[in-house]
């Protein structure tokens, strides 16, 4: 009985023990944004390629633009149809590097008994004759926790994933065939998704707020998955 009973409870600790804990599906976005003194009263935007060989008409510029778009028109920007509507052109790069792998270290907990938690006793008596015998067994209950911890090594793959928006003065464009940049705002992600069409919608959130201003350095940011921002842009694709 005394063996039943600690197989029992090894059997029902094992399942209790916590997988192996993995990172926090989040997205982090390093954000740096730079604005020079011609960005003050220039409101109407139109979103143009930046890339090299990328049209309008591209369906992955359409989609991402169309974020950018909606990011420039909840921070106070005016969308028009037409580069000559404009006061400034917003040209969009965005792209993904090789995959890299790296190494990573973390520490998973050990677990075991760690102590008695309490114990019980039963027996019985037999008599034969004037003489009495009286035979016992004590059970112990153990109690099971960290008992340590190990640290765990493995590669991952990870992602190089990034966008850029530059406005560009439209007038001094037009009239002195010169490029003028007015501000421009940037954002760069690593992490383990290869899928830039998932990542992108988290990139924009993380760079709305500092859109057009001097962050002075990179900030470091940070988005959930269930970021609200990032579930309202794609909704305006779906």
């Amino acid at each position: 009985m005394k063996v039943a009973i600690l197989l029992s409870a090894i059997l029902i600790c094992a399942g209790c023990v916590p997988p192996r804990p993995t990172q926090k599906p989040f997205i982090r976005t390093m954000v740096d944004s730079i604005t020079g003194t011609g960005s003050a009263g220039k409101s109407r935007f139109v979103v143009l390629p930046g890339l090299k060989d990328v049209e309008s008409t591209d369906l992955q510029f359409q989609e991402f633009s169309s974020y950018v778009e909606m990011a420039m028109t909840d921070q106070g920007y005016q969308k028009v149809e037409k580069p000559e509507e404009a006061d400034f052109l917003l040209f969009l790069t965005y792209g993904i590097g090789e995959p890299q792998e790296r190494l990573v270290s973390y520490t998973v907990p050990t677990w075991g008994q760690t102590g008695v938690s309490g114990s019980y006793t039963t027996g019985s008596v037999s008599a034969y004759g004037n003489q009495a015998n009286y035979f016992g067994m004590t059970t112990y209950t153990p109690t099971y926790g960290i008992t340590g911890a190990q640290t765990v090594n493995r590669s991952v793959v990870l992602y190089k994933r990034f966008v850029a928006l530059e406005a560009v003065d439209r007038m001094t464009l037009q009239e002195k065939k010169k490029i003028v940049p007015i501000w421009k705002t940037s954002g760069m992600s690593m992490g383990s998704s290869g899928d830039l069409r998932y990542v992108f919608p988290f990139m924009i959130s993380a760079i709305k707020p500092n859109l057009a201003t001097n962050t002075g350095r990179s900030l470091d940011t940070v988005r959930e998955p269930d970021d609200p921002y990032v579930e309202r842009l794609r909704s305006k694709t779906r």
